[in-house]
């Protein structure tokens, strides 16, 4: 990749607004963020036509290279571009970690206002975070570099190996926020009642996989494995136990007003052997505290 990019800066004076673009996805993935800035900015665009897919591989690049605040300036920009490539790579990036109905306002939204609803959408997370403004878009990119550093696939990925993970919950907090709705719309109120039908229809979904009502996020992605998806979504386990056939996260802890999650890991088997840095979600399981009783559900490993 160094060598690549070595020769793409010999002849940067002669690129195309194509090939510009493709020297700065190479630039970023060799993690040379001031490199992949000098090819991209002259295909910004203007503020009444911005270059939506260069906006994205910009602000990866400025946060590269140490410039948030210019990573974040370019990632909004972009995001007013009316291009339907360019639309469907922001959803795409959205995807990592919003919710149903935050990818299904950005599908109905006018190109005017993606901008606006965009820095709207990470300012949130500021706040649920409890972090100064702007922080959590730091720590997204951060946590971005890492997964795709460490949780790459190395292997062509098929089939079923292709779903991994689905069938397991990724997001809890949505997926009970989606239970809870469904149970007061049939009159079944919270308390002692409303966690017994919680933890018998979180049971349900866990035997109906992927095509459960109340997963709510589900990845065919290829690039990362399960844990860089997790760990994009969630940031950094805790906690980290391993053992020879796998290894086991733990997110959060008991005091904590959200509870504690925990999931395993196995590799996935190529030609009978283990893959190589391809792991997949094998179980997950949510302790859920209240002041008065800590229930808990889980679900079953993968064999």
């Amino acid at each position: 990749m160094g060598e690549r990019l070595a020769m793409l800066e010999r002849v940067e004076r002669l690129l195309s607004p194509a090939a510009r673009y493709q020297a700065g996805v190479v630039a970023v993935t060799a993690k040379n963020g001031p490199a992949a800035v000098r090819f991209l900015t002259p295909i910004r665009g203007t503020p009444d036509r911005p270059n939506g897919l260069a906006g994205i591989v910009l602000a990866r690049a400025h946060y590269q290279a140490g410039n948030p605040q210019a990573g974040r300036a370019a990632l909004l920009a972009g995001a007013a571009d009316t291009n339907p490539a360019a639309r469907a790579a922001y959803r795409k990036e959205l995807a990592w970690v919003a919710e149903p109905q935050e990818l299904a306002d950005w599908d109905s939204l006018p190109p005017a206002q993606a901008s606006a609803w965009l820095g709207d959408f990470w300012a949130r997370r500021d706040v649920r975070d409890a972090r100064p403004d702007g922080a959590r878009l730091i720590e997204h990119y951060t946590r971005m570099e890492y997964a795709f550093e460490v949780f790459q696939r190395v292997v062509p990925q098929l089939g079923v190996q292709k779903n991994a993970g689905m069938a397991f919950a990724m997001d809890y907090e949505v997926d009970d926020g989606m239970i809870k709705e469904a149970l007061h719309s049939v009159g079944i109120a919270d308390g002692k009642e409303g966690e017994i039908a919680m933890q018998r229809l979180a049971g349900d979904a866990m035997g109906m996989g992927p095509n459960s009502p109340f997963r709510a996020f589900r990845t065919t992605q290829t690039l990362i494995d399960d844990r860089g998806v997790i760990w994009v979504r969630h940031g950094k386990p805790t906690k980290v136990a391993r053992t020879a056939d796998g290894v086991a996260w733990r997110r959060g802890d008991m005091t904590a007003l959200r509870g504690r999650s925990s999931c395993s890991f196995g590799r996935r088997t190529s030609m009978g052997r283990p893959a190589r840095q391809s792991w997949s979600l094998r179980s997950s399981r949510r302790t859920r505290c209240s002041a008065s009783s800590c229930a808990r559900s889980t679900s079953r490993s993968v064999r």
